[in-house]
């Protein structure tokens, strides 16, 4: 009589089930890895488009602004007045420093809506930022931060990342549960 060779039914089943809860942890990983990703490449455009803004108002010795916009790509954009800013934004030499672009503005820049269903959204109702001269940012109190927080689509804390700007233009990019408190001056990412 002669051995016979292969599986049983239960070593086939203990394998499959090892195979199937090894894929359900490299799944949700993966997911999580690609939505910090998305929103870290989408702050990432955002502090660029900040950065250039700044950039310009030093090299033209004039007022810069960038505002969000949820016509952005139109030929005739226009900043919407609302704090989310995963609609689009633009960039403009802003003749009159009102924030607005109009008439006598020059278009810089413009950024289209998230392709994502990310958000980014501004504290303290800020709808755009104004850059002097000499790179401060006009509409921002001394003592104050706005952070600007995105959230991947599913917001969770490991996939929520802020930015925060301060009157001086700088910016920090910022994971969630972290942030600064000195001089009176302190914010967190949430």
């Amino acid at each position: 009589m002669s051995k016979a060779s292969g599986f049983t039914l239960i070593e086939l089943m203990m394998v499959l089930t090892m195979g199937a809860v090894l894929a359900v942890v490299a799944v949700s990983s993966f997911k999580t890895l690609t939505s910090t990703s998305s929103i870290q490449g989408e702050l990432n455009t955002f502090v660029g488009q900040m950065q250039y803004a700044r950039a310009e108002a030093l090299r033209e010795g004039s007022t810069v602004s960038i505002c969000a916009s949820s016509n952005s790509t139109s030929s005739s954009p226009t900043c919407s007045g609302g704090t989310s800013w995963n609609s689009g934004y633009i960039v403009f030499s802003d003749a009159n420093g009102n924030g607005s672009y109009g008439t006598g503005d020059t278009l810089l820049r413009k950024q289209a809506a998230f392709t994502t269903t990310d958000t980014l959204t501004a504290s303290s109702s800020v709808s755009f930022f104004t850059f002097n001269r000499l790179g401060f940012v006009n509409n921002i109190a001394a003592s104050s931060v706005v952070v600007m927080t995105g959230h991947a689509a599913t917001p969770a804390s490991s996939t929520t990342q802020c930015v925060s700007v301060g009157v001086v233009g700088q910016l920090a990019v910022q994971s969630y549960g972290s942030g600064y408190s000195s001089g009176g001056i302190s914010w967190s990412c949430s």
